[in-house]
């Protein structure tokens, strides 16, 4: 291939750009998907929260209490906070560390390494055999 002219060169960086895109576009996707898979699951709710505290409080018309004060209590002695065990965060496995660096690695690089794909082809077809030197000519 000779691409001497200004079309073809021009045709191989937007094949290299493309390629680029691509392969930083995949870079990335795949390496939030592995981060996101490594995510422990939420955890999970025993009760929904109730609202019946305020069934004694005895609202008066206006929206008002009728004794504030031993509202409040019988609210905060109805509040039953639940107790969660502490447990260790659960992180990313070395595997799934190393996999999700190296797709980001893969989509920080793409752009270079497709570019620089390019210009080591257009380099190799300008400069490589079968085309002639016009200095080394013999007069």
């Amino acid at each position: 291939m000779n691409f001497s002219g200004a079309l073809p060169r021009l045709f191989m960086m937007l094949v290299a750009f493309a390629i680029g895109a691509m392969l930083f576009r995949t870079g990335v996707s795949e390496g939030l998907k592995t981060v996101i898979a490594s995510e422990p699951p939420p955890a999970k709710v025993e009760q929904a929260p109730s609202f019946t505290g305020w069934a004694g409080c005895g609202l008066d018309e206006a929206g008002r209490f009728e004794n504030p004060l031993r509202c409040r209590m019988e609210m905060r002695a109805a509040q039953s906070t639940p107790t969660i065990a502490p447990a260790p965060v659960q992180m990313m496995t070395r595997h799934e560390s190393e996999k999700a660096s190296g797709w980001f690695l893969l989509a920080g690089l793409a752009f270079p390494i497709a570019l620089g794909g390019a210009a080591l082809l257009m380099l190799t077809s300008y400069f490589g055999p079968g085309r002639e030197d016009p200095e080394s000519e013999e007069v």
